[in-house]
């Protein structure tokens, strides 16, 4: 933060403070309190020039300061959070063991938010049945960027199965590097029904188009708690959807991603 010098300062600041005001103001009335007496009028202080840059170079003095204990205050909050990113990788890698024994678990859950409900096409959606797994990477610093990764099944779609988004924080503008989508099909559009100037999903996830409020959604919302993305409505979170249920013997059920690796595990 740039501290502004005292001797930069107009002198004709000051010299306002100094002076009074060029006509009087009205005498304060007392609220009526029986009496009818009126307090006396007070007076704003007065400074001369050399006392309002005394004050002023106080302050400036304080305001550095302050700003050191900020930046004090930052360095540990952000050892803090270096602490508990560690510390909760193991329970994220847990999770993501489970996630990807649930079909849709992650479709369900950006489709589930209002923001991707709105951004995903119905070509999109099929693509995104095959979703396995979403991590988010920190960089060491935390708040320097991270990397978002977006495993999938194998599928008709695109031959990756690892798309990347890296996210690098620089002068304070996110530089972005994206993996290319390798796509076996035309790359779905935009539904018709749909303002079709408006970006899409995968417009962003293939870097055609770059938007850090996407990248915060993911990152501060839909990772730490997918569960509740996934049931917002499919009922309570120990209830999840019946296609995750292998009995069920619907033909759907067994074309969902995943299904093929549960029926030779049985056989």
């Amino acid at each position: 933060m740039q501290i502004i010098a005292s001797k930069s300062i107009s002198c004709s600041a000051f010299d306002t403070m100094s002076e009074g005001p060029e006509t009087k103001r009205p005498r304060i009335q007392a609220p009526d309190n029986g009496a009818g007496e009126n307090i006396e009028n007070y007076e704003l202080p007065k400074l001369n020039e050399e006392q309002a840059k005394a004050l002023f170079e106080q302050l400036s003095d304080l305001q550095q300061q302050v700003d050191s204990v900020n930046e004090n205050a930052s360095e540990e909050i952000l050892k803090v959070e270096q602490k508990y990113v560690k510390l909760r990788r193991p329970h994220y890698d847990k999770r993501a063991e489970i996630i990807s024994k649930l079909p849709n678990f992650w479709v369900t859950a950006f489709m589930n938010h209002s923001t991707f409900a709105d951004l995903v096409t119905e070509e999109e959606e099929e693509c995104l049945k095959y979703l396995q797994n979403i991590d988010v990477v920190d960089a060491d610093d935390v708040k320097s960027g991270c990397k978002l990764v977006f495993t999938f099944y194998p599928n008709r779609f695109f031959e990756n199965t690892t798309i990347t988004k890296d996210f690098n924080m620089k002068d304070f503008e996110a530089q972005v590097e994206t993996s290319e989508i390798k796509w076996k099909v035309p790359r779905p559009k935009a539904d018709k029904s749909k303002n079709s100037a408006k970006p899409t999903f995968f417009d962003w996830l293939d870097g055609s188009y770059n938007d850090t409020d996407l990248l915060d959604i993911i990152r501060e919302d839909i990772w730490p708690n997918p569960v509740y993305y996934f049931s917002a409505l499919e009922g309570a979170a120990d209830e999840p959807s019946s296609e995750s249920d292998g009995s069920s013997g619907d033909e759907e059920a067994e074309n969902e991603p995943g299904a093929a690796e549960d029926d030779d595990s049985e056989e």
